[in-house]
């Protein structure tokens, strides 16, 4: 067998890159968009049924992925129950007026509703909302929601109710701020990290 090799005589680098057709990038869809605000809470949550009877706190780690350009905000929550970890997301589409629609996937089926951004466009400060279960062992129920937002953390009160409107349950979460990879190192040790 005879190899035959080619030299080409020493272009410069400019010529070369200028030379080279862009590259077709599939994964382009796959990379962060530019403006981003992401937060990062820890903490716990409480809940106390409607008889009074408080259960035990659940670990919380929330993140919350504010993207203006697009008006919408992406929640990623990590809930560690009794019979293990509970996995939601929640999406808001946002208003130029601070009213938002919302969509919630969780363990007990899909929550839609809506509600009110108080605050500065982008760094809010309260919100309020009310959704109802479509779907699942909650079908019917509603949750209403309050949460505010500090140089603290995140403190967000969810009042559950069935579909004829008794109360069921109430859930507390108490959250601080976390740094980003002390968040992301808890969700992946958790075994559920988004």
């Amino acid at each position: 067998m005879r190899t035959t090799l080619l030299l080409l005589p020493a272009l410069p680098i400019t010529l070369l890159l200028q030379a080279c057709p862009p590259v077709d990038d599939d994964d382009a869809d796959d990379d962060p968009p530019l403006n981003v605000i992401d937060q990062y809470f820890a903490g716990d949550s409480t809940t106390t049924l409607a008889s009074g009877t408080a259960l035990a706190p659940e670990r919380t780690l929330i993140w919350r992925r504010l993207f203006p350009d697009d008006g919408r905000i992406e929640e990623h929550i990590e809930q560690v129950a009794e019979d293990g970890v509970v996995d939601s997301t929640a999406h808001l589409v946002i208003d130029a007026d601070g009213a938002f629609t919302l969509s919630v996937t969780d363990a007990f089926g899909t929550q839609q509703g809506d509600g009110a951004l108080q605050g500065d466009p982008w760094a809010w400060t309260a919100w309020t909302s009310t959704s109802t279960y479509l779907d699942g062992g909650r079908a019917g129920a509603m949750v209403a929601l309050t949460a505010t937002l500090d140089d603290d953390g995140l403190l967000a009160t969810h009042e559950l109710v069935d579909a004829a409107g008794d109360p069921m349950a109430t859930t507390v979460q108490s959250l601080a701020w976390t740094d980003p990879a002390d968040w992301h190192e808890e969700a992946e040790v958790l075994g559920e990290g988004p």
